[in-house]
């Protein structure tokens, strides 16, 4: 079966196993690519700075499959001593095989006694795993800074002995913690109950003597967790930093007591999360003269909220308030991170570069790369404020949208009316999205909803609808219409008018009324009041089944958001479609025409102060359109890829984007060169840069026959006659 030509993971496979970038930039080391040391498959980086400024990074062995226990997998580890350039050989942490198995793991150094400690898993898959037969886990040490490790001894009976109902649980693989006392630290994400699939609770467990006896926390950071990892404050308090089994958002929570009970979770909204492991480590470098600068935090994550890629480094100056430094260690597919602080200052991280999703194009599998790079590399050339370009805000479905804080103008209580008008332009892709929010989920399956939201179905054609929930009512469809359509790619003006006096909820598209709903009794006796932020681009989703998070988010373009505390007559929706507006427009509460605007904040142009806030904007100041000229399909096809997203023909996309060209060949042909503005790209590598209005364009011919075979119907172009023997 012919597969999609990806340049991009051939090129990363096919260069040399280490090399230096230019000079400022971070080193580049492979240690572990797939079929390196008899082993297909390699994940799950751990990477710690022994007590000899050695390096040991420790991965998981995982054979000739790419699936978690219970697959057979052994762990291994190599070191270095000379701060990444070199790598020793592989030597066992647990070996797998005869009907043992091993996996993720987590490692630290004990900075009391110079040991390093490796938590991990076996026996049991996770979801496998029964309160009788359970995932055990396990621990190792290396008394001589990697270069031998221990016998794996269980502390199963230690994690499991007050919770009997427990099914499995380990330790989220990468860096553990020593805190400032000595005390040693990981996180267990816990399956507790026999559901499968379910988000997991977070323990945080530790040891006061190197590692021999373990406790677990009195409680769970979160029950609607994954993988974590810790790191101790400058106050003292511990920070678990938490995998956000829904994606969007990190999830963080506090310990005020060295990890012994856990405050409420919250979502760190500056740091993204595509359900993905990484790490997060303090970076504080001392030198015979004194400190090296302020203690700052480091963390580790794929910058999207979709998809595992484009492994990023983000910094905290104020102990994890704020993350306002970051910057993109690897261009592309990558998952799993961990970081150090090496002997010289410099940072280290270990990553897994590739994928494991086969609805992603290209092989499924890793390489394991050592990165070493600098604090001036991180912090120089800091990306500056997002700006919004040619006068909209350009929305992209995955993880773009603007926040309006919580106000009383946009609650809308008994007895008052209420529209919002906006401006959209969009194709018919993705599912469902949503334009204009204020609607949040207190509960499960969508009990407790309340407020408000404009949202479209953009499958097979593109829909605007409304979802209305009364306050102190379960979600039953109250209000909400049924949908009207309006053309793709084309700018359309979309009203939403709540009549309170009429007892009706109207939708119109360009001035034209699509549909208008009685609305239900309980509009008459509640309001449409939460506390929570509106959404412009996006909805609210509770999928973790406990708080609210930003989803279904729109693609394509807004303009002209505006919000009226009062019912808008037919007249004043049209006047309302040409009309410019400011703080003299009858019942105008906020408005917003994303023009010339800088930074990520959004003025109120109303003049009441309702300043919007960009979210996951990229920087850029110009859009530059990418048009891909189709080829014959007969021939083959050609795609532009923007991340994991493929590029519509005519899109504009910021300046400076990195895009890839996906080529396809027909039976029977092959692909002859890819042009960017009528310039071949090398072969085998088809990135490139935007940096004007471009052209993609592919050309392909009829495949080399084979005209050489042999016995079991195989065939090659590449071999000649040298010699003729002819007989009688």
């Amino acid at each position: 079966m012919r597969k999609s030509v990806q340049f991009l993971l051939l090129f990363l496979m096919c260069i040399s196993a280490s090399w230096t970038w230019a000079s400022d930039a971070p080193e580049r080391t492979v240690l572990f690519n797939m079929g390196d040391y008899d082993s297909q498959y390699w994940r799950i980086p751990a990477l710690v700075t022994a007590a000899d400024n050695s390096l040991v990074a420790v991965v998981d062995k995982r054979g000739s499959s790419l699936g978690d226990l219970p697959n057979t997998i052994s762990i291994m580890s190599r070191r270095s001593t000379d701060n990444g350039k070199n790598w020793s050989e592989p030597v066992v942490v647990a070996q797998g095989g005869n009907g043992k198995t091993y996996g993720d793991p987590a490692v630290v150094l004990d900075k009391k006694t110079g040991n390093l400690i490796c938590m991990f898993v076996g026996d049991q898959g996770l979801w496998t795993a029964t309160p009788y037969n359970r995932q055990g886990i396990y621990v190792s040490k290396s008394t001589d800074n990697g270069v031998s490790w221990s016998e794996p001894v269980a502390i199963t009976d230690q994690v499991y002995a007050n919770h009997s109902s427990w099914y499995a649980g380990f330790a989220g693989s990468g860096h553990g913690l020593c805190l400032k006392d000595g005390r040693l630290m990981f996180v267990l994400a816990i399956r507790a109950t026999s559901a499968t699939g379910v988000p997991l609770h977070n323990y945080a467990i530790y040891s006061d003597d190197g590692g021999d006896n373990w406790t677990l926390s009195t409680n769970a950071a979160t029950t609607a967790g994954d993988e974590a990892k810790v790191v101790e404050l400058e106050d003292g308090d511990i920070l678990m930093s938490i995998r956000n089994p829904s994606k969007g958002n990190r999830i963080f929570c506090k310990s005020t007591d060295r990890g012994q009970t856990w405050g409420k979770a919250y979502f760190e909204t500056e740091l993204k999360d595509p359900a993905c492991n990484g790490d997060i480590i303090r970076y504080s470098y001392s030198t015979d003269e004194g400190s090296e600068g302020k203690s700052r935090l480091l963390h580790s994550l794929p910058e999207s909220t979709t998809t595992r890629e484009n492994v990023t480094i983000y910094l905290s100056e104020d102990d994890g308030e704020t993350w306002p430094i970051k910057k993109r260690l690897v261009d592309g597919y990558s998952a799993y991170s961990s970081l150090t602080v090496l002997s010289d200052g410099t940072i280290g991280a270990l990553v897994e570069e590739g994928k494991w999703d086969s609805n992603l194009p290209g092989e499924d599998g890793f390489q394991l790369v050592f990165y070493r790079f600098t604090m001036d590399w991180l912090t120089s050339d800091v990306t500056e404020p997002p700006v919004v370009s040619e006068g909209t805000l350009q929305l992209n479905g995955t993880d773009r949208y603007m926040r309006i804080p919580s106000a009383d103008d946009f609650n809308i209580a008994i007895g008052e009316s209420y529209t919002v008008t906006c401006k959209v332009k969009m194709p018919f892709s993705g599912s469902s999205c949503r334009f204009v929010s204020k609607r949040s989920y207190t509960g499960t399956a969508n009990s407790g909803t309340v407020g408000w939201e404009m949202w479209g179905d953009m499958n097979a054609s593109t829909r605007f609808s409304t979802n209305l929930s009364p306050a102190g009512s379960p979600w039953g469809g109250k209000g909400n219409g049924t949908g009207v359509t309006f053309t793709e790619n084309q700018w359309v003006h979309l009203t939403w008018v709540f009549d309170w006096n009429e007892n009706t909820t109207n939708i119109y598209v360009d001035g034209v009324l699509g549909e208008s709903k009685s609305l239900h009794a309980d509009f008459q006796s509640k309001s449409l009041e939460n506390n929570f932020d509106v959404l412009v681009g996006a909805g609210y989703s509770n999928s973790d089944g406990s708080a609210s998070v930003p989803s279904f988010f729109m693609n394509g373009e807004m303009d002209d958001l505006r919000f009226y505390n009062k019912a808008l007559t037919l007249d004043e929706i049209k006047a309302d479609m040409d009309a410019t507006v400011d703080g003299t427009t009858d019942g105008l509460v906020a408005a917003y025409d994303f023009t010339d605007i800088s930074g990520v904040e959004v003025p109120d142009i109303s003049g009441h102060g309702h300043t919007g806030t960009l979210v996951n904007f990229p920087n850029y100041s110009t859009l530059y359109t990418v048009t891909i000229a189709a080829p014959d399909p007969e021939q083959g096809t050609l795609k532009v890829m923007n991340g994991s997203t493929e590029v519509v023909s005519g899109t504009g996309i910021p300046e400076n984007t990195r895009l890839t060209v996906v080529a396809e060949p027909a039976d029977g042909y092959q692909l002859k060169e890819i042009r960017v503005n009528d310039v071949a790209l090398e072969r085998n590598v088809n990135i490139f840069t935007l940096t004007q209005e471009t052209t993609v364009t592919a050309e392909f011919e009829e495949a080399v026959p084979a005209y050489c075979t042999y016995e079991g119907n195989s065939s090659h172009d590449q071999r000649y006659v040298r010699s003729i023997t002819m007989n009688g």
